[in-house]
């Protein structure tokens, strides 16, 4: 557990008793301004899974994704964020794969906290899907940027989030709920003209558990 941002370079972060991340912060942006970055050289992809809570766990902060990696087998989401994600580069397509697979799926999750210096350990249900990305109602102009990312057979949802979607290079196949959703139920959303976008139409969105897109702020292009 992590009280600021932190930077990973070829990492194996796999079946640990509870989340395989996590970042927190009481200094509320401090992580958007600072991110979380999760990288390794070209070939030699990060993984994180099989970790009994979701891959990665940020509260109050953002996360990026700038190399490839893994987040699979995760109990919980395979990346769950109070902020925005970002992965890949909608410019350079094909340069990053980022894979979010296999998430949700253990029937039992820990969660750690820590209060006062004691550590406490409870079991809750799983729920969880690919990527989960929630947004301040107060931090406008900001976006997920997905990029170079195959979002596949996750228990959930395949990608929820409160702010607008750019979608580049993407695979979003067998998640069992929707593929796609930009819901106003995160933390007070922020409308948008534009709310899911699909620049290069580079993509597909098929065989989820659900609608394939759905948008309750604004629109899809």
């Amino acid at each position: 557990m992590l009280g600021a941002g932190v930077s990973l370079t070829q990492v194996r972060i796999t079946g640990n008793d509870g989340p395989g991340i996590v970042v927190t912060s009481d200094g509320g942006l401090v992580l958007v301004r600072t991110p979380m970055v999760v990288f390794a050289p070209a070939g030699t992809p990060n993984v994180v899974s099989d970790n009994t809570g979701p891959g990665v766990l940020a509260h109050r902060g953002s996360v990026h994704v700038d190399m490839p990696t893994l987040f699979e087998r995760n109990g919980g989401w395979g990346i769950w964020t109070d902020g925005v994600i970002t992965t890949g580069d909608l410019m350079h397509p094909s340069t990053t794969h980022v894979s979010v697979s296999g998430n949700g799926t253990k029937g039992s999750c820990v969660e750690i906290a820590f209060h006062g210096g004691a550590r406490t350990r409870t079991e809750t249900p799983c729920e969880g899907g690919g990527i989960f990305s929630a947004l301040n109602s107060h931090v406008k102009g900001t976006l997920n940027l997905l990029a170079d990312v195959d979002v596949s057979m996750n228990a959930g949802p395949g990608v929820m989030a409160g702010a607008p979607i750019t979608l580049s290079n993407f695979s979003i196949v067998g998640n069992g709920g929707p593929g796609v959703v930009r819901t106003d139920e995160l933390m007070g959303g922020v409308s948008s003209d534009i709310a899911i976008d699909f620049p290069l139409l580079t993509g597909r969105i098929t065989e989820n558990g659900g609608d394939g897109i759905t948008s309750e702020l604004g629109g899809v292009r």
